[in-house]
């Protein structure tokens, strides 16, 4: 039940640092011209990622302040910080994982731990 719990978490990170990674793509295209708001499919994605990704960068906005180049129409630094953040996140939570797990710990080394306890006529579990 908990391993389902966190793997679901798990799951949720991830997907949530591609959508993130994808709206900071996003607002650069914008920024730069490349692609423009009155195409259909383009403000549907972005109305879209913006209401997924934009609970996330309002705190980061609130930190990083906007640079003068972003009044002018040029993309702000908190998109690109956002995916960095639930990437790290992700990471973290993985790391918390495999330390806190036995059944995680790598193959050669379970093994060689039971050899040693066999040695000593430990029981291992």
């Amino acid at each position: 039940m908990l391993l389902d719990l966190v793997l679901a978490v798990d799951w949720v990170l991830a997907i949530y640092c591609w959508l993130a990674l994808a709206a900071m793509v996003m607002v650069w295209l914008k920024g730069f011209n490349v692609v423009t708001a009155k195409t259909h499919g383009v403000a549907f994605v972005d109305r879209y990622l913006g209401l997924l990704v934009e609970p996330a960068l309002r705190p980061i906005r609130a930190v990083v302040p906007a640079f003068p180049a972003a009044s002018a129409g040029r993309p702000r630094s908190a998109p690109q910080l956002l995916p960095l953040q639930t990437h790290r996140t992700h990471q973290l939570r993985r790391e918390r994982q495999v330390q806190g797990n036995p059944r995680a710990r790598p193959a050669r080394a379970r093994r060689a731990r039971r050899r040693r306890a066999c040695r000593l006529g430990l029981e291992v579990a």
